[in-house]
């Protein structure tokens, strides 16, 4: 089972705030990875350029062939926006209509001091509980499900149900 691990979301860069990846980006597209997943999910050969964001006329070629790959990709676990969500990406080249979407989750780990951030709605008392907030994470594989509980902090002031254990299939 696969997991990646990274900082940024991804999806595309929103300047004005409408996606979580809003004052940064990467060297390659926002798609690059997610395609190259999407063809490790479907089992099949990628071979595809892709523009460098950072180095005019030095674009990166991804040439990988996944036909007899075994694995199982499951998530990838980000943060960069401090808060705790989770959404399908969208919009690939080469998008299965057959499996489901990718699942990009993005974890808190904020503090007292982060409060005043337009993404945070999660009330932080200094000196308390929820002076700081932690995701944990299971994995029932045979189910492909994603549990989330928290440690902290958790539950958005202007959503009084959120759920204390989160569920997501992947």
């Amino acid at each position: 089972y696969i997991i990646i691990l990274n900082h940024y979301p991804f999806q595309p860069f929103s300047k004005p705030g409408h996606t979580f990846l809003n004052n940064g980006d990467f060297v390659h597209p926002w798609n690059m990875i997610p395609e190259i997943i999407e063809a490790f999910r479907k089992k099949e050969y990628l071979e595809k350029e892709y523009e460098n964001q950072f180095y005019e006329n030095q674009p990166i070629f991804v040439d990988a062939d996944f036909t007899n790959t075994p694995g199982n990709f499951v998530c990838y676990l980000g943060g960069h926006a401090h808060t705790t969500t989770h959404f399908e990406i969208k919009n690939l080249s080469n998008q299965s209509d057959y499996l489901p979407k990718q699942q990009m989750l993005l974890c808190t780990n904020q503090s007292p001091s982060e409060s005043s951030s337009w993404y945070v709605s999660v009330e932080r008392l200094s000196k308390s509980k929820s002076s700081n907030s932690f995701c944990i994470y299971s994995f029932d594989f045979p189910e492909r499900k994603i549990y989330t509980t928290f440690f902290g902090a958790y539950k958005p002031v202007n959503k009084p149900d959120f759920p204390e254990i989160q569920e997501i299939s992947f």
